[in-house]
């Protein structure tokens, strides 16, 4: 590969990736997760690395355990900057939404158990009433 499209990045920044660049250069570990991929990367100089996962939502990388920005690389997926050397990289997968999702469906359980609760004890004949 000579040239990766880096969508929003100056045009200068296809200067620094422009060289063939090594099969084993980047190495990504059997995830033991679909939502958790982690490996390593050696790059022999400045530059960018694509990784072959759609460019969407949800998704953070890590070089060597600092945050880095997602480009959209290719014209579909996803690209990081990357200085010269050898760096641990761990791609992250969070659905957007989930969060929230779940805080929404643990107060509606929530309240379904409560009430169930509430009206299970108010139609019981209450025990040592005279009458």
């Amino acid at each position: 590969m000579e040239h990766v499209v880096l969508e929003g990045q100056p045009e200068d920044a296809l200067k620094h990736g422009t060289g063939k660049a090594s099969a084993k250069a980047v190495s990504i570990e059997v995830p033991r997760k679909d939502n958790h991929l982690t490996g390593t990367i050696e790059a022999p100089q400045d530059g960018y690395v694509m990784f072959a996962i759609p460019f969407e939502k949800g998704w953070s990388i890590y070089v060597d355990g600092e945050k880095q920005e997602i480009f959209k690389a290719n014209l579909g997926f996803q690209g990081i900057e990357v200085k010269e050397g050898t760096h641990q990289v761990e791609l992250k997968y969070q659905a957007p939404g989930f969060l929230q999702g779940l805080a929404v469906s643990l107060l509606c359980w929530s309240v379904f158990l409560g009430l169930t609760y509430y009206f299970y004890y108010q139609g019981k004949p209450k025990k040592n009433q005279k009458g």
